[in-house]
This record gives C-alpha cells, sequence and structure tokens, in this order.
C-alpha cells in the first residue's frame, strides 16, 4: 500500500522537521548536546537522509539505506562521546517529532482518501526502528570490539609487567654478587695489592650501576608524570659526549671495545640541560656497549648538519630485528630477550634518551639490517649560535672546608663517608641526629654540614632550619645528603635553608668539590 499524499506532506516539511529537533535537542538539558557542544551538521548526521528514507517508503520504494544509514549514526554518535543511553533517547526524541508532525497530518485534512493512518503510522515507524535498531547495535558492536581490544592490550602490559619485574629483580640483584665477593676479598689480610685494587674497582663499577639503574627508573617515572623540568643554557654538545664516554671507559674497556671518536675540534652549541644532555649522550652509548661483543667496534661522531647537531652512534653488535625495531624505544621492550638485542636490560635507557632527546625540540632514531648486522642510533637536536656559551676558565683547586660534620643515622653510610672526606684533607665529625649535630655545631659551628634528611626524630630539615638560626661567623655551606631526587625534593630542600641537593648514592668527586672553599 502506498501512502503518496503523507510522503508528500513529510516531504515538504522535511527542513521544518530538522528545524524543530534542532531546537528540541538545543533546549533538552539532559541530552548530550548539552555537553558536547555540537554544530548543526554533528547533530543532524543520518537524520534528513532517514526522512528521504521515510518518504521513499511511504511511496513504496524499498529504503535499502536505513540500516547503513543507522548503523553510520550509531559509530558517529559514539565518536563524538554518547553514552548509548544518550543516543536512543535522542532518536526517540526525533521520533516523537515525527508523532506530533503525523498528528498535524491527520488534523489537515490532507489524506488521500482510502489512505489509512494508523498503517501510514505504522510504515513511518517501521523505518524508525530499523534505524534505531541498526544505531543501537552498531554502537554496542564498536563498544564491544573496542573492550576486547583493551583487554588484550590489558593482559599484554600485565605479561609486560611481569616479565619486567623479575627483569628489575635479575638486574638489581646482578651488582650485588659481584660487590658481596669483592668485599670478601678485601678482608682477606694475604690479597695481593692489584687484587686489592681490582676488587675496589669493581665494587665501585657495580655501585654506580645499580645507582644508574636506579635513577633511569626514577627519571622515566617523572617523564610519565610531567615532572622533569630542564634547566637550559647554552652548552657545547661535546661536553655531553665527553663526560658520557669517560663514564663508559671501565665498561669498553673491560670487553675491549675498539671505541673511535670523531668530534669537531670547535664548539658544538645547543640549548638545553647540561645533565640530561649527558644523560642522553650516556644512555645512547651504554646501549651500543651492552649489545657489542668483546672486542667489537663502536664509533662515536658528532656533525652540524644544517640547523641540526647530529651525534651517531654505530655498533657492530648483535644488531635489532625488524619486529622489534619499531619498539625499540618503547617503555621495557628491551625486557622481552626473545625480540631483539639479547643481553637484556630493563629497556627504559633509549625510552628516557628518546623522552629528553624530544624535550629537547630534538628527535631520535634506530637504525639496523637486522639481528647480527650492528645498529646505529642518530641523536639530532637544533644547534643555536655560540654567543652565550660559557669560555672554558682554568681554575685552581681551592683548599677544602677545614671543618665538617656529617649527620647520618645508617653507621655504615657515616662512617665510610667520612674516611672518605677525610682522607681528601678534610676534619670530620659524625652525628647520628639531628640533636647530637645540634650539640657539635654549638661546641664549635663548622664550616660545612653533610646532612641526611631523612633522620629519625628531628628530620634533615627541621636540622638545617636550627642551624641556620645558630650565630656563626659566616653562613655555613648546607648540603642535603636524599634519596629522595625529585624537583619537589630539590624546592623542599632549598626552602629549609640547604646550599646544595645531592642525590644517594653521592658522587663523591662532586661531594669533595662542593667541600671547598
Amino acid at each position: 500500500m502506498e501512502f503518496r499524499a503523507l510522503a508528500t506532506y513529510l516531504e515538504q516539511r522535511h527542513d521544518d522537521i530538522l528545524r524543530r529537533w534542532r531546537e528540541r535537542a538545543r533546549t533538552d538539558p539532559t541530552q548530550a548536546l548539552a555537553r558536547l557542544n555540537l554544530s548543526d551538521r554533528e547533530l543532524d548526521d543520518h537524520l534528513p537522509s532517514l526522512l528521504d528514507d521515510v518518504v521513499r517508503c511511504l511511496r513504496g520504494d524499498e529504503a535499502e539505506g536505513v540500516d547503513v544509514d543507522g548503523a553510520n549514526h550509531g559509530q558517529q554518535r559514539r565518536r563524538l562521546g554518547y553514552h548509548v543511553t544518550e543516543c536512543l533517547a535522542e532518536l526517540m526524541q526525533f521520533r516523537s517529532i515525527l508523532v506530533d508532525v503525523l498528528d498535524e497530518y491527520e488534523a489537515s485534512g490532507d489524506a488521500a482518501p482510502g489512505e489509512s493512518p494508523a498503517a501510514g503510522r505504522k510504515r513511518v515507524f517501521d523505518v524508525l526502528d530499523r534505524s534505531v535498531k541498526a544505531s543501537v547495535a552498531r554502537y554496542t558492536d564498536d563498544a564491544e570490539r573496542e573492550r576486547d581490544v583493551l583487554q588484550r592490550q590489558l593482559e599484554a602490559t600485565n605479561e609486560q609487567k611481569d616479565r619486567f619485574i623479575a627483569m628489575l629483580s635479575h638486574e638489581l640483584r646482578s651488582p650485588i654478587a659481584p660487590i658481596i665477593n669483592a668485599a670478601w676479598l678485601l678482608k682477606r689480610p694475604d690479597l695481593p695489592d692489584a687484587k686489592r685494587k681490582e676488587a675496589r674497582d669493581i665494587i665501585e663499577r657495580q655501585a654506580r650501576h645499580q645507582a644508574r639503574l636506579i635513577d633511569d627508573l626514577l627519571d622515566v617515572n617523572r617523564v610519565a608524570r610531567g615532572k622533569i623540568e630542564l634547566r637550559r643554557q647554552i652548552v657545547d654538545f661535546r661536553d655531553a659526549i665527553g663526560h658520557a664516554l669517560e663514564s663508559l671507559r671501565p665498561a669498553t674497556d673491560g670487553k675491549s671495545l675498539q671505541v673511535s671518536v670523531d668530534l669537531p675540534a670547535h664548539a658544538v652549541p645547543v640549548h638545553g640541560d647540561p645533565t640530561r644532555l649527558a644523560q642522553i649522550a650516556l644512555n645512547v652509548l651504554s646501549n651500543a656497549v651492552k649489545f657489542t661483543p668483546p672486542s667489537g667496534t663502536i664509533a662515536v661522531s658528532l656533525r652540524e648538519e644544517g640547523a641540526e647537531a647530529v651525534l651517531r652512534v654505530q655498533d657492530t653488535g648483535i644488531g635489532i630485528s625488524e619486529a622489534m625495531l619499531p619498539r625499540v624505544f618503547d617503555m621495557f621492550a628491551q625486557a622481552d630477550t626473545s625480540c631483539g638485542r639479547g643481553p637484556g636490560g630493563l629497556g627504559v635507557g633509549l625510552t628516557l634518551a628518546r623522552h629528553l632527546v624530544e624535550m629537547h625540540g630534538g628527535r631520535i632514531t634506530a637504525h639496523s639490517h637486522g639481528v647480527g648486522a650492528g645498529a646505529e642510533f642518530v641523536v639530532r637536536l637544533p644547534r643555536v649560535d655560540a654567543e652565550g656559551l660559557a669560555p672554558e676558565v682554568a681554575v685552581g683547586v681551592p683548599a677544602p672546608k677545614r671543618r665538617v660534620i656529617v649527620v647520618e643515622d645508617n653507621p655504615d653510610a657515616r662512617e665510610t663517608l667520612a674516611s672518605v672526606l677525610a682522607l681528601v684533607g678534610v676534619s670530620v665529625l659524625t652525628a647520628g641526629n639531628g640533636e647530637e649535630a645540634l650539640r657539635l655545631a654549638a661546641e664549635d659551628p663548622a664550616d660545612a654540614y653533610v646532612i641526611d634528611v631523612g633522620l629519625p626524630g628531628m628530620s634533615g630539615y627541621d636540622l638545617a632550619r636550627h642551624l641556620r638560626r645558630l650565630p656563626a661567623r659566616r653562613p655555613p655551606l648546607l648540603i642535603a645528603l636524599t634519596g629522595f631526587g625529585t624537583p619537589e625534593d630539590k624546592d623542599r630542600a632549598r626552602a629549609a635553608g640547604f646550599d646544595r641537593h645531592v642525590t644517594k648514592p653521592a658522587d663523591l668527586d662532586e661531594l669533595q668539590r662542593l667541600l671547598v672553599e
């Protein structure tokens, strides 16, 4: 049965129906439109074509596009941020507008003779119901597919987490064994001097390795939380590379690696954080050292290419598989030792390097022809003019502070640090808590105080405030020694009156430099 008069009526009121729809939708605070701020085009979506399908169906044609248009509507609404109930309520609202229009049609007397109003309504509602069903079905199907994808991602992340925890346990335990072994050797009175030196070097090397591992983990967490702040200045990128190469010398010598270094004779200035630039170079270079077998080669070069400073690190190591290459900078990627450069590791060094490079406005890329073919990492940073680059100034080594008080509640840490400082010419007193430190300071104020902030009872922060209030010939140097190294921790130390903030384990060379006049 055809309903041509009703079809013509709806066709003539096409624009009016859409206008009514928009007005009602925009004045209804319960609809998604109230929070999504949609345009008219986004709001209408498939409704104009739905009205056309209704008209065609009333004229006896097949409305084949109803299901497809309805499905597209459900997909579009979900992408816009609708809840499924909002999607359904909106379509019911549109249906209620068509009910009003049908009531107006029947009251107008324009119905053709023999046309059944009830049958016409049924035909209209059949089309609308098909559209609603298709819209909601597509919405829920897409939601279920996304849920399945997220479920798989969560399972993969959980598996990756388990692998990472296992690898973290391994990496943290690995340095302990050689440290304990070396300490046992040092107890032997008959140990030859050469072996004694070797044992000392082992302890220092393994302790620094473990400290770097912990620092990388903390830095990755800070990057993820957006807590890393760059302290930029114009610096020579060659210096960062030189520091990294020097730090890795024991590792490269230990593996008999041939390291060729090609740096320009002139400065290569970049605008960046000197500490973080050194960290970038160190992480990229240590990655090459880790994955290059003994007697292999590593080529390090720095070039100025256009407006960029370009660091290239090429190794003859085990290479990167095609599957691994796109993921080499992903968090914990190397924790899966089956997918690339087999010696393992936590896979945070390259992730951190990428984030730090990008924070400096640069980019880092990895290249490899596959497993066994070595790899090349390229760091590109924006180059700047040399104006403002601090000139190199020869500085004499000043005399050390004559009197230093070390405040540390851990007896081993306290006594070993005191012994180190005593060997470099510092007069050292020690205290195990804040009250004892204040007593020593009252008897004879020191030139400098090295204070563990996590003291029992009176905290290191409180001790620093008390020391600042004591009378003194000149203000003492207060150094906070702590395992907490976030920017917030440094700000807290500064607010308490500390002059310097040193993260445990302390770089003893840096600490010695601080304790000079």
